[in-house]
């Protein structure tokens, strides 16, 4: 009986860590993917921000 128990435990030991390793796969495909590259809309918040910045807090519309 014990041997059916362990068995069963093993194969589902095994599953789990086969799936937290395609997870983990997954997860480095995407941050390799897009992680840490800049794109025009961050150039172009940061274009915003020096503009209000030369503005007088006095003077800002918001």
């Amino acid at each position: 009986m014990t041997t059916k128990r362990t068995s069963l435990l093993r194969r589902v030991l095994i599953a789990a860590c086969v799936l937290v390793g395609l997870g983990l796969i997954g997860l480095f495909w995407l941050w390799s993917r897009g992680g840490g590259t800049p794109n025009v809309s961050v150039d172009y918040v940061a274009k915003l921000n020096e503009a209000a910045v030369s503005v007088p807090e006095a003077d800002r519309g918001w």
